[in-house]
């Protein structure tokens, strides 16, 4: 039986067609093994987090980014609301790295305060993700300072560990920070970096106890 150049064609399209589909699920897993997150993979996450809020009647006056991530999903949200202008404010954070006891900790410092005026009502707090709460802990003190009136907190990605913060709206639960596509430096490169090879901690209580505690090295050496 002699194949035609058409016959080939349609042959090759029909494996291509049966091979996407499972080729692209390992290829979607792996990358989420990883925390690697494509920007459709970040669209997807938002929509589904539009339709919680539409499902719960929830559309508010004002979105609240927090961080730069936090600015990118809070602005493709605010367009989801269709006509609708929903004003969105982004607050930031510097990140002060101190290392006790062996272990470097992160902490969050909320800069460009100025942005948030004073009395935003219904506002929807929101994160790209919220690993260890200590970030979204600072956002909400800044918010209650300037008596914003914050109706929901919602994220895209949870650590399912978290006991910081419980948002009610979240798309995904995630063990591990997402890479998201406008990163270029993944975050554990960050310490290689910086030539730190201590572990990365986010948790602001755990900073504080860790203060509270001298270092035995140093309490030898003031006994001496």
């Amino acid at each position: 039986m002699e194949y035609t150049f058409f016959d080939v064609i349609k042959t090759g399209l029909a494996l291509v067609a049966l091979i996407t589909p499972p080729a692209r699920y390992f290829y979607n897993k792996w990358r989420t093994n990883r925390g690697d997150m494509s920007w459709r993979a970040v669209k997807k996450a938002i929509l589904k987090l539009k339709k919680q809020l539409d499902e719960n009647n929830i559309t508010p006056k004002c979105i609240v980014g927090v961080g730069r991530a936090g600015a990118i999903a809070a602005s493709v949200l605010s367009h989801q609301f269709g006509t609708r202008y929903i004003p969105i404010v982004v607050l930031n954070f510097a990140y002060e790295m101190r290392l006790k006891g062996g272990v470097l900790h992160r902490v969050p410092i909320a800069v460009d305060v100025s942005q948030i005026k004073e009395g935003l009502e219904d506002v929807l707090l929101l994160g790209a993700d919220i690993m260890s709460g200590g970030t979204m802990v600072e956002c909400m003190k800044v918010l209650d300072k300037r008596n914003c009136d914050v109706t929901a907190i919602a994220c895209l990605f949870l650590n399912s560990d978290i006991t910081l913060v419980q948002p009610k709206y979240f798309v995904e639960k995630r063990a591990k920070r997402p890479q998201y596509p406008w990163m270029p430096i993944p975050h554990e490169k960050i310490f290689e970096k910086l030539s730190l090879s201590a572990p990365y901690e986010t948790d602001s209580k755990q900073v504080e106890k860790q203060e509270s505690k001298p270092d035995a090295k140093d309490s030898n050496q003031t006994s001496a």
